[in-house]
């Protein structure tokens, strides 16, 4: 991995565990309710877990060497499509190294920004009227060493915002914004009417969610109300407890249970010696997106249902063999 210059980077870590902190603590608050937002452990962690698999007809990406491919080919047909329903404020979210929970900030930033690179090959006949910008500057640089010659405009979004009005641009691709408040603050000074901006594993579900209170930032809140709330999920793959949340538009939501296949002898349940399989399930879908609690809660009770009814059967065949 390239080298940083340290200034820029060294800020971002600050912000960066400034975060988590604060998450730590608001996750010791409301735990209770929320069970953990990212799909922290819980009482049937040895048995359902939130690991992102293959599950036909759900279409989600199987995590291994094609992990990241899958989601840009899946996130480039939302795209497409929310380009053609006429958004111009798209979102994409997806985990970094999905089923770790020690990812860290450098992982994080360099892995998002090489899936950029790919993703934004299709867009690149736009030539200089495609911007591709990086909150921080030294990332920006750090992005124009790794990509080498391209066609295209790489900038920090400092250099954005200065950018003249009269300077062409037909479309804005935000990469990993929101590490500290001002970051999602200039979206909105970089933002041009006309134009769609997509946004990057910007974790935007923190604004959504009133992480930021009014009280504490309303320059933040300002712009919430104006521009971020605007911004459509199209192609959105996150951790619940239990399984996850996907949705790729114009596709409805999902809610998906991660199950390990517990059958004895298979080399798949937890006394089997071998690789454990992990298969999905679709417990629901929607076209609204759903709350979070709601998910968990179905997650949960799906999974007692099949818990049960494994048990049922079991004891069933134990009967008939007695």
């Amino acid at each position: 991995m390239a080298a940083r210059a340290p200034c820029g980077f060294l800020s971002r870590i600050v912000a960066f565990h400034k975060t988590w902190l604060s998450i730590l603590v608001l996750f010791l608050l409301y735990s209770t309710s929320t069970n953990a937002f990212y799909g922290l452990s819980g009482p049937r962690r040895s048995q359902f877990v939130s690991v992102l698999y293959a599950s036909t007809p759900s279409k989600l990406p199987v995590v291994g060497s094609s992990f990241y491919a899958e989601v840009r080919k899946q996130a480039t047909e939302a795209v497409q499509a929310g380009l053609k329903a006429g958004f111009e404020q798209m979102e994409i979210e997806f985990p970094i190294s999905p089923g770790r929970i020690d990812v860290s900030l450098g992982e994080f930033l360099d892995d998002s920004r090489e899936w950029t690179r790919e993703f934004v090959r299709p867009f690149t006949p736009k030539g200089a009227k495609l911007w591709v910008i990086f909150p921080d500057g030294k990332e920006a640089t750090l992005a124009g060493k790794r990509w080498g010659g391209v066609n295209f405009r790489i900038m920090g979004i400092d250099t954005a915002m200065k950018a003249s009005k009269d300077e062409p641009c037909e479309l804005q691709i935000a990469v990993t914004p929101g590490f500290n408040v001002q970051e999602y603050i200039n979206l909105e000074k970089v933002r041009r009417p006309g134009v769609p901006m997509i946004v990057v594993n910007g974790n935007l579900d923190r604004i959504r969610g009133g992480y930021y209170p009014r009280i504490f930032y309303p320059g933040l809140y300002n712009v919430k109300e104006r521009m971020l709330q605007y911004f459509e999920p199209v192609y959105y793959l996150k951790p619940a407890q239990g399984g996850f949340i996907f949705r790729k538009f114009p596709e409805e939501w999902q809610q998906v249970l991660a199950y390990y296949d517990l059958q004895p002898g298979t080399g798949r349940g937890r006394g089997d010696k071998g690789r454990k399989e992990v298969l999905t399930k679709v417990v629901a879908t929607s076209e609204e997106r759903p709350a979070y609690n709601d998910v968990v809660n179905a997650l949960k009770k799906e999974s007692l249902s099949m818990a049960r009814a494994a048990q049922e059967a079991q004891e069933a065949a134990e009967r008939e063999a007695g």
